[in-house]
């Protein structure tokens, strides 16, 4: 009897290591499945919130459409093409007779293109001539309240006689 139960003894300490290993091998190949399902459920929660953004920004942008074309026309309105430029002297004589001044304008050099966002441009000269007190108003006018145009100043040369102030500026009107 006594070698039955040695036998026995070895054979119920086999089943329950052998059963305890496959038991660890299972554990750690399960584990190691729920960590990888569970990067996976991250990763598609982290794309399907992504996705849900970027649709919301599309549904943003498609309801301001309307208005973007709104604002591109006022734009393309304040900005001329480069023959709307042929009207700015015309629009600088209008302007130099409502506040009672000579002036004459003149494009200078090759205009620079316009290239993707950014506007064309034009060197221009203008001499103007009048009385006392005239020409400050006409020059802020002409910057600020340009309708249709955008220029600039990068010099201007102001004399004041007794009589009479003369301006020679160098500018740049810009184009699209």
């Amino acid at each position: 009897m006594h070698d039955g139960f040695k036998v026995r003894f070895w054979i119920g300490a086999g089943v329950i290591v052998s059963s305890i290993v496959a038991a660890l091998v299972a554990f750690s190949y399960f584990s190691g499945a729920i960590s990888a399902e569970a990067d996976q459920i991250v990763m598609a929660k982290t794309k399907a919130g992504n996705d849900a953004s970027s649709l919301a920004s599309l549904a943003s942008l498609e309801t301001a459409a309307p208005q973007a074309a709104q604002y591109d026309v006022a734009i393309k309105q304040l900005i001329p093409d480069q023959s709307g430029l042929l009207g700015f002297s015309a629009w600088m004589g209008q302007a130099a007779a409502r506040f009672q001044v000579n002036a004459t304008v003149s494009y200078q050099g090759n205009p620079t293109l316009p290239s993707g966002d950014t506007p064309g441009n034009t060197g221009f000269t203008l001499t103007a001539q009048g009385s006392g007190g005239s020409m400050v108003p006409f020059l802020d006018y002409i910057a600020a309240k340009a309708p249709g145009f955008i220029i600039s100043f990068t010099s201007v040369d102001f004399t004041n006689d007794r009589n009479q102030e003369t301006v020679t500026a160098q500018g740049i009107a810009y184009f699209r």
